[in-house]
């Protein structure tokens, strides 16, 4: 389970960039060529993939989920400019995210998140359903196996096998005499 001190220090990396995505943002508004709205769109993607890739190692379904959706509709509007009813979209979803880092159990922001990838101003709306499991998926932060369980536990007793003092015999002879001699 990604740890609450753990999806702090994300929400305050997504903090931090927010600045940054605003100015791309701002940059891609004013793209007046292709070559400069794939540029903008780019620059606007690293962050989300970066959050992905992290959202990946902490085995967050969910936000990996999102950071892929969000990656489809910034791939769909590649080569041109967001229309008015998507910049707000785009500015909008880093302080939802930070929200729900915050606090991801408690099911408001990523009942929000999710409406909010719902908007028909998307490229790629989220449906009903896989809108709904995506809301499950982000509210279970158990992440799978815990730290403790990556490991097979140690055994509490010895078995016979555990302690038997015969050689196997495929044992190199000569190797054993010189560990015997040390």
């Amino acid at each position: 389970m990604a740890s609450p001190e753990i999806l702090a220090v994300l929400a305050d990396e997504v903090a931090e960039s927010v600045t940054t995505l605003a100015a791309v943002l701002a940059d891609w508004a004013r793209s007046d060529n292709v070559a400069d709205a794939n540029e903008a769109c780019e620059r606007y993607r690293d962050p989300v993939q970066r959050i992905g890739s992290t959202a990946e190692l902490l085995n967050l379904k969910g936000l990996q989920v999102l950071c892929g959706h969000l990656e489809a509709n910034l791939g769909a509007m590649e080569g041109r400019r967001p229309d008015a009813g998507q910049f707000p979209l785009l500015d909008k979803w880093p302080a939802l995210l930070i929200g729900y880092l915050r606090a991801p159990q408690d099911g408001v922001y990523s009942r929000e998140l999710v409406d909010h990838f719902r908007d028909r101003a998307w490229p790629l709306p989220l449906d009903a359903v896989p809108a709904l499991e995506l809301a499950g998926q982000l509210t279970d932060i158990s992440g799978g196996p815990e730290e403790g369980e990556l490991r097979p536990r140690r055994p509490s007793e010895a078995r016979p096998e555990d302690v038997a003092l015969t050689l196997p015999p495929e044992a190199n002879p000569v190797l054993i005499q010189s560990f015997l001699a040390e």
